[in-house]
């Protein structure tokens, strides 16, 4: 049992390792990338490689190098790996963050990480090969070790958001990570050669590489390793693009993920038989869950989780039942590798150029209902070719059909539109989703396939609801950008995400008004001090440039915008016309806003409004005490930060109120109802190096209040809690 125990210690570790580095490296990352949710979907996929690469050395490395020629050469890559430390972020001159996103945190993550990660990665599964071989009395089963691994990694992911995050800085974890990573090296060596010793013991004669199953039952292997894959990253997506791109929203799904392995390779088969019965009424749920509710909220993410990690547990209890005996373990584990690497693939790179909104989700879902025969056949894993004929020709009519619903339904769309809004305040909705339910469950013991002709009538349906009417619609690694016109108010809005970037009346006295969040910024420009009010103003967040009319005659605007899509609406797609008609000589500078800002001169401007944090993405990175102290000093010895905080999720009041009191400053907030056409609920924070600087602001505007801070731990670029924000936790 002590070689048992020994093994297990080595693999947990290494898992550990592996899931607390992924947060970690992905939010050292955020800074450069503007807390974009598509960062932990690229970031996943390269970890997803890596460990795609690992699985393969395991399993071939003994086919080329011997089983003795195995063991050194894994030792002298630890060691190498160990000489690459200590962990931290090596940025790179050829791709910047702007123009290749992807390309650029693929080079970073290689160069930050590539080789320790890679070691890691091949460990669990190379280690339960040896184990396989020692002649211990339970080497014929080595999945025990597995599930070690599995439960190490979700103990891992689990830690990082509630026990790591909250209490350790950036450069802690890394400094921490380096040390723990060579204890394990050192673990492994002595691993190693115990391997070697038993060897003369128990000679391993060097075997051709074990490619023994089938190709449709690797096929099989793939896809079932695929769709959870892809679905965890698809709700990440759901979840993070309308609250933050932070670790805590990206380790639970995956956390998830990584639960559904342990439980089904724990040998419950109850709990197996329990996720078959419930997948395909949780799967119609989850699709009309996103049909009714348009953005996040707690019920729909509830909903999207539970149904997420049944499909999840069911398609992992079928890799188990149909894993292999021990000897082929490492081709198994090759193909869950592939599979896994091939989901992240699909939707951090494919989707975005396939699909101009976040459909990946979406059809991974009708892909697990689609072959849901899969999951209940025991015997045999193929399909007969009209089978796969059903199967394409139902996928080329789902693109069809989302193709040709905007043209069909333009004419009819106040129809529409009255239809939805008629059901989702009928209480026989209800009723309609529970007939739904009971016919999905009766048509899954018989037509299978007849579901996913359901599903698309349902995704169909969505897509008129959720679409209509679209003038632009644009999609990058930044997210979705959409233009609406709305016939009742007479107005094109911009969208980003599900939250409204922007809006501007096409009525010719309205044109020019300020819109949404933006007539408060009036009331705290006018409010400044003279030589304050006359300095340039800085905008962090070009939106659709409405804040281009708060400036007088000629008066310098910079905007500062990372989104190419953003500009391109705001200037070049002709609707939009701020940014051309408004009197403040409006300049939009491209990049991440505090990279940015850092590089302008000092006490140069009087207005700064930080309008990054309304319910979108939270870029995390622009709200620390060394932001605000960058931003101070761009300011004249009068000028004022207006924070606009509006945000359906956070309160991000004391925090700001925590940061201005750490640097001797003082904090207002204020909310303010919708006053004038266009203008809707807002909130804003303003900063100031003194009293006198607001003065006239608090006095003479009702509703401004003094930030009561919470005394907790002050948000700096090496430490950010998103716990002690959310409403949910407050």
């Amino acid at each position: 049992m002590r070689l048992l125990g020994t093994y297990a210690i080595a693999i947990g570790l290494s898992a550990f390792l592996i899931f607390a580095v992924q947060p970690l490296m992905t939010k050292l990352m955020l800074p450069y990338l503007g807390g974009g949710a598509a960062v932990w979907n690229t970031a996943v996929m390269f970890f997803q490689g890596m460990l795609l690469l690992g699985y393969v050395y395991a399993h071939v490395g003994h086919h080329w190098l011997g089983a003795r020629g195995q063991v050194w050469v894994h030792m002298l890559l630890v060691t190498l790996a160990v000489a690459s430390l200590p962990l931290g972020l090596h940025a790179t001159g050829v791709f910047t963050p702007q123009n290749a996103p992807i390309s650029w945190s693929l080079v970073v993550l290689g160069a930050s990480v590539g080789l320790p990660f890679f070691v890691l990665s091949a460990n669990a599964s190379l280690l339960q090969f040896w184990f396989a071989h020692s002649g211990h009395e339970m080497a014929e089963n080595p999945y025990p070790l597995y599930a070690v691994s599995n439960a190490a990694s979700l103990i891992a992911l689990l830690s990082f958001p509630f026990v790591i995050e909250p209490f350790f800085g950036l450069q802690e974890l890394q400094q921490y990570w380096s040390q723990s990573f060579v204890a394990f090296a050192l673990l492994l060596v002595a691993v190693s050669l115990s391997v070697l010793w038993r060897m003369k013991q128990y000679p391993v004669a060097r075997q051709e590489v074990a490619w023994s199953a089938s190709w449709t039952q690797r096929i099989h292997w793939l896809g079932l390793a695929a769709i959870p894959s892809s679905l965890m990253l698809g709700i990440t997506t759901y979840i993070t693009t309308d609250l933050a791109a932070v670790p805590l929203f990206w380790v639970i799904p995956l956390a998830l993920y990584l639960l559904s392995y342990v439980l089904a390779f724990a040998g419950l088969p109850w709990l197996y038989r329990l996720g078959q019965w419930l997948f395909m009424p949780l799967l119609l749920v989850n699709v009309l869950a996103l049909l009714y509710f348009q953005s996040v909220n707690y019920v729909a993410l509830v909903l999207q989780i539970i149904s997420f990690f049944v499909i999840a547990l069911v398609c992992h209890g079928r890799l188990a039942e149909t894993s292999p005996k021990a000897e082929k373990l490492t081709e198994f584990y090759l193909w869950l590798a592939v599979g896994g690497f091939v989901g992240g693939v699909f939707n951090a790179l494919l989707a975005p150029v396939l699909f101009n909104d976040v459909y990946e989700y979406l059809a991974m879902l009708w892909v697990a209902c689609w072959l849901y025969p899969f999951y209940r056949d025991n015997r045999d894993y193929n399909f007969s070719n009209r089978d796969w004929l059903y199967g394409v020709c139902a996928g080329l009519a789902l693109f069809a059909v989302a193709k040709a619903f905007p043209t069909i339904t333009q004419p009819y769309q106040q129809t529409v539109n009255a239809l939805f809004e008629v059901i989702r305040i009928n209480p026989m909705f209800v009723c309609l989703a529970a007939t739904l339910m009971f016919c999905m469950w009766k048509v899954r013991h018989s037509r299978p396939r007849s579901a996913a002709v359901l599903l698309i009538a349902i995704l169909a349906m969505m897509y008129v609801k959720n679409d209509r009417p679209t003038l632009i619609k644009e999609r990058n690694f930044f997210g979705v950008s959409k233009v609406h016109f709305d016939a009742r108010q007479q107005s094109f809005s911009y969208l980003h995400g599900t939250t409204l970037h922007g809006q501007q009346s096409v009525i010719p006295e309205q044109r020019l008004l300020l819109t949404t969040y933006y007539p408060p910024v009036l009331e705290i420009k006018n409010s400044l001090q003279d030589n304050a009010r006359k300095a340039p103003m800085a905008i962090a967040g070009l939106g659709v440039g409405t804040l281009a009319c708060a400036a007088d005659q000629g008066q310098q605007v910079d905007f500062f915008e990372i989104n190419p899509h953003a500009l391109q609406i705001a200037r070049d797609k002709g609707v939009f016309t701020y940014l051309r008609d408004c009197p403040g000589k409006a300049q939009v500078i491209m990049g991440d806003a505090r990279l940015e800002i850092e590089k302008r001169a000092e006490n140069y401007y009087g207005l700064m409004v930080l309008d990054a944090y309304n319910s979108d993405s939270l870029p995390m990175h622009l709200l620390t005490q060394e932001a605000t102290r960058i931003y101070m000093n761009k300011m004249t010895r009068n000028g004022v930060l207006a924070f606009h905080i509006s945000n359906r999720h956070m309160d991000l009041a004391p925090i700001i109120g925590d940061i201005a009191e750490s640097l001797g400053f003082t904090a207002y907030v204020k909310a303010f109802a919708p006053e004038g056409p266009g203008a809707t609920s807002a909130q804003y924070v303003v900063v100031a190096r003194n009293y006198d600087a607001v003065r006239a602001l608090v006095q003479q505007h009702e509703g401004w209040k003094r930030v009561k801070p919470d005394n907790r731990r002050v948000w700096t670029d090496d430490f950010s809690n998103i716990l002690q924000a959310l409403n949910f936790f407050r």
